[in-house]
């Protein structure tokens, strides 16, 4: 038998695209669409869909209904907390470190080296004020500026709402 594990991300950008959440930015639709597809994926070529039902308590017996074809597992069954701690504690080790406007962070720079996204971090001034600003370079006539501009607004939305949901368990330190 075949599993295909959905977590809560997909069902949030599915429950988008079905206008069930609103989309705070339109930046956001093209990776709804492609969750969206890979939920109908799951449900085309996979026996079982599960889901670790670890989801906002408040939405949480709403979430069950709408997605009544998927097994929801309890978190506590497999002692998901174990692995939970460590996570948490793995990212309050982790600080992304710019040097001379470059990621000095190896993952995050092949992140972006895989994502063909060139990046570099500047200071700005505005409001007499300096602000580190991170910036995608490319053609603004090319197909390629509105891809990853979307691309790039997902995932800082999808970063933003992981450290929403984290509970301040997410380190926030950057390093100059």
């Amino acid at each position: 038998m075949a599993y295909a594990l959905i977590d809560n991300s997909t069902l949030t950008s599915v429950q988008r695209i079905l206008g069930e959440i609103s989309i705070r930015s339109n930046e956001v639709v093209d990776s709804d669409i492609s969750a969206f597809e890979n939920l109908i994926q799951a449900i085309l070529f996979y026996d079982d869909l599960i889901a670790i039902d670890d989801y906002k308590e408040t939405y949480r017996e709403d979430r069950k209904r709408k997605f009544e074809f998927i097994r929801f597992i309890n978190s506590k069954s497999f002692n998901l907390e174990k692995f939970e701690d460590k996570a948490n504690q793995e990212l309050k080790r982790f600080i992304p470190t710019i040097r001379g406007g470059n990621f000095e962070e190896e993952n995050i720079k092949r992140l972006f080296d895989l994502l063909k996204i060139n990046v570099i971090c500047t200071w700005d001034l505005g409001d007499s004020v300096y602000h580190l600003t991170l910036k995608l370079l490319g053609n603004v006539d090319s197909s390629e500026f509105k891809k990853y501009g979307a691309l790039s607004s997902a995932i800082f939305n999808e970063l933003n709402d992981l450290y929403s949901c984290s509970n301040g368990k997410i380190n926030s330190q950057v390093k100059l």
